[in-house]
C-alpha cells in the first residue's frame, strides 16, 4: 500500500527545496518515487557520496562541479548536512534553484530557517511529519473496521506489515516482534542524526511518558526515585525534555488558561512499545499485548481525532484538566475553546451518555461524542454523534 501525500505542489517552488523531518516519516521514498528528478546522491556518515542510480562513488569536488554545469536539471542530495557548512556556504555562493536537499536532522533544518543563515530565503522549507490521519483514511476508505490499523499507518515503516487478509490481532503480534527492533534503532538513528548520546536519562524519560507520567514534576519525581537523577528539581528533567521535544520525539501541549505543560510520544506506535516494554518486559505474550492495547487504544484515538481536525480546521490542541471534568479532545482558536468531544471506543448504546453530557459541559462552538458504532444516532441535545465512518465524509 503506498500513501499519496500530499507535498506536490511544494515541490514546484522556483528555489531550492529543504526537505526535512524525523527519520523514517518517508522523505526519500517520497523524493525518489513522486518527484522527477535527474540525479540522486545520498552522503553517509563519513561523508562519501553515492550515485544512487549507478551506484558509484563521487568525491566532494566532483558533485559540486556537477551541480554547477547542471543548473538545468534536479539534482537531489540526501542527508546533506554531512557534508559540513562547506556545502552551505557553496548553495549560498551559487544561488541554485535546481536542488532538492534531505535531511533528518530538525537542528540542522531550524538552523538553515534562523535569521542568520547564509541561505534563508534562498530556500523553501518542506517538512514531513507523520503521516495525517485524512491521508491514512484516504487509503483505507474501502476497509471496515480501519481505525486501529490507522493509528499505526501513521508511520511509513509499519505499512510495509500490512496484510489486509489478517485480523487486526495477528498485526499486533506481528508489530511488536518488528518493534523490538525497529523502535530502538529508530531512536538511536535520530540521536545520531542530532550529534547527541542516547543517555540512560532519556530512555528513561521516553518509558515514564509512555506509562502516563506527563507533567515534568510526574517526571522528575519519578526518575529521582528510581535513581536515574541525584536530585528531585525540574530542572534536572527539563534540558532532557526540551530536547526530546525539539528533535521531534515528544509533543508538548498546553494545559488550559495555565502555563504548564503535559508531554506525550508523538507517535503512537513507538508509545506502544515502550509501554509495553516497560510495564512486562521481555515477557511479552499475546494476551499481555492484547490487553495492553485495550489499555492504550482510547488515549491513541484522542490523539488521532484532534490531530485530524487540527489539519482540517487550524486550530490549536489543549488540555483540559478540572476538578471531576475531564475532556478527552479541546481545540482552541487564539484564548477561546472551538471544539470539544469525549472518546468512547465501544457501542453507543453501552455509553452513559449522562457522564458524556457533564465533561462536555462547557462553552464551546462544538460539541462531539465519538463511538465505534454509532448506529444512525446523529445527535444528543448539543453533543454530535461520530464513528470511524464520520471521519472519511470529514476527511472528504
Amino acid at each position: 500500500m503506498i500513501i499519496n501525500r500530499n507535498y506536490l505542489k511544494e515541490f514546484k517552488t522556483n528555489k531550492i527545496k529543504l526537505v526535512y523531518g524525523r527519520r523514517k516519516t518517508g522523505k526519500s521514498f517520497y523524493v525518489q518515487n513522486f518527484i522527477k528528478y535527474n540525479k540522486f546522491f545520498f552522503i553517509y556518515r563519513d561523508k562519501s557520496i553515492k550515485n544512487t542510480d549507478t551506484n558509484e562513488n563521487w568525491q566532494y569536488e566532483e558533485l559540486k562541479r556537477y551541480i554547477i554545469e547542471n543548473k538545468d536539471k534536479t539534482i537531489v542530495v540526501d542527508e546533506f548536512h554531512r557534508l559540513g557548512d562547506d556545502f552551505t556556504d557553496f548553495i549560498h555562493s551559487q544561488r541554485l534553484n535546481n536542488l532538492i536537499i534531505i535531511t533528518s536532522s530538525l537542528h540542522i533544518a531550524k538552523k538553515i530557517l534562523t535569521t542568520k543563515s547564509p541561505v534563508l530565503g534562498l530556500v523553501y522549507p518542506i517538512e514531513f511529519k507523520l503521516i495525517t490521519p485524512c491521508e491514512i483514511i484516504a487509503n483505507l476508505k474501502n476497509k471496515n473496521n480501519f481505525m486501529e490499523q490507522a493509528i499505526f499507518f501513521r508511520e511509513p515503516t509499519l505499512i510495509e506489515l500490512y496484510d489486509q487478509k489478517e485480523e487486526f490481532s495477528e498485526f499486533l503480534l506481528k508489530y511488536y516482534k518488528f518493534a523490538k527492533y525497529w523502535s530502538v534503532a529508530l531512536f538511536g538513528e535520530i540521536f545520531e542524526d542530532e550529534d547527541k548520546k542516547l543517555t540512560e536519562t532519556y530512555e528513561a524519560i521516553i518509558r515514564n511518558i509512555s506509562n502516563g507520567h506527563q507533567t515534568i514534576g510526574e517526571i522528575t519525581t519519578n526518575l529521582y526515585n528510581q535513581k536515574t537523577i541525584s536530585k528531585e528539581t525540574p530542572g534536572a528533567t527539563s534540558a532532557y525534555i526540551n530536547t526530546l521535544v525539539n528533535i521531534g520525539i515528544l509533543e508538548k501541549t498546553q494545559i488550559f488558561d495555565q502555563k504548564r505543560y503535559k508531554y506525550k510520544i508523538k507517535s503512537a506506535p513507538i508509545d506502544f512499545f515502550f509501554y509495553l516494554n516497560t510495564k512486562y518486559g521481555e515477557n511479552v505474550g499475546e494476551k499481555e499485548i492484547i490487553e495492553a492495547w485495550q489499555n492504550k487504544i482510547s488515549f491513541y484515538i484522542e490523539d488521532f481525532i484532534s490531530d485530524l481536525l487540527i489539519e482540517k480546521k487550524g486550530l490549536t490542541k489543549v488540555i483540559y484538566n478540572k476538578p471531576d471534568q475531564e475532556i478527552d479532545v479541546v481545540l482552541k482558536k487564539f484564548k477561546k475553546i472551538e471544539i470539544v468531544g469525549s472518546i468512547k471506543w465501544k457501542k453507543m448504546e453501552t455509553v452513559k451518555l449522562t457522564s458524556v453530557k457533564t465533561n462536555l459541559n462547557i462553552d464551546a462552538k462544538t460539541k462531539f461524542l465519538f463511538v465505534k458504532e454509532k448506529n444512525n444516532k446523529q445527535k444528543i441535545d448539543d453533543i454530535i454523534i461520530y464513528d470511524p465512518n464520520d471521519l472519511k465524509k470529514i476527511c472528504e
